[in-house]
């Protein structure tokens, strides 16, 4: 019986082992995330005080590359609205505001050769 108490009680120290180990990695994996959310939340406000067309693409995500195209696009089309508007009236100018984020049939990762919407 003492043999027996000894095995459980080393398997016991073990899995203790074990699971200190494991809690150790995912507490500096936690830490790690959290720098890093740091250090990009620091470049976020950073860019944010630049302004929005400052912001490095590489750190965007699908949300906010859509919404930087939506911002070109306003800006495209109120320089063309500004460029046409030698005394034409605002009612001939195109829409505003037009995204292929809200063209259902188009895809933000369509090839700009291919003349389909929707597909790759």
């Amino acid at each position: 019986m003492d043999s027996t108490y000894h095995l459980v009680e080393a398997r016991r120290r073990m899995r203790i082992e074990e699971l200190a180990r494991k809690y150790d990695e995912m507490q500096r994996q936690l830490d790690e995330k959290k720098e890093t959310s740091h250090r990009l939340k620091g470049k976020r406000k950073e860019n944010d005080s630049k302004g929005w067309w400052d912001a490095p693409i590489e750190e965007l995500d699908l949300k906010d590359l859509i919404e930087l195209e939506k911002k070109f696009e306003r800006l495209q089309m109120t320089n063309k609205i500004a460029k046409n508007n030698d005394g034409a009236s605002s009612s001939q100018a195109p829409e505003i505001g037009y995204s292929l984020a809200n063209d259902p049939n188009a895809s933000v990762f369509a090839d700009r050769n291919h003349q389909g919407g929707g597909e790759f």
